[in-house]
């Protein structure tokens, strides 16, 4: 049945707190992604600058972020809690612990 004449309670209050709720989560969701882009674009700037740390040879001057997902982000590590403190733990044969271990005070 279509109607020559919209019924009057058709938009109503309700229906634009539902948009304005979908505005502010889409607003949220991309200023999360922003913080994460930026945090992973300074890691790989960080990365590429402690490159004589690297275990592989770092001829570029910027990473991708895939690249730094790839490299750094996806190494193995387990959190360990000891003396109400947490720590990373990468194992004995962490390639890339020197770096890790170095990103802190390069990020200061």
């Amino acid at each position: 049945m279509a109607w020559s004449v919209p019924p009057k309670n058709l938009h109503t209050r309700r229906s634009y707190a539902i948009v304005d709720r979908d505005i502010l989560l889409t607003q949220i969701v991309l200023l999360c992604g922003m913080v994460a882009f930026n945090v992973l674009r300074t890691i790989g700037q960080e990365v590429v600058a402690l490159a004589e740390y690297a275990p592989k040879k770092i001829t570029v001057t910027r990473w991708r972020l895939k690249t730094v997902l790839q490299e750094v982000i996806y190494s193995a590590c387990r959190i360990v809690s000891h003396a109400g403190r947490f720590f990373l733990n990468f194992g004995s044969h962490c390639p890339w612990f020197d770096v890790y271990s170095r990103l802190p005070q390069a990020l200061d």
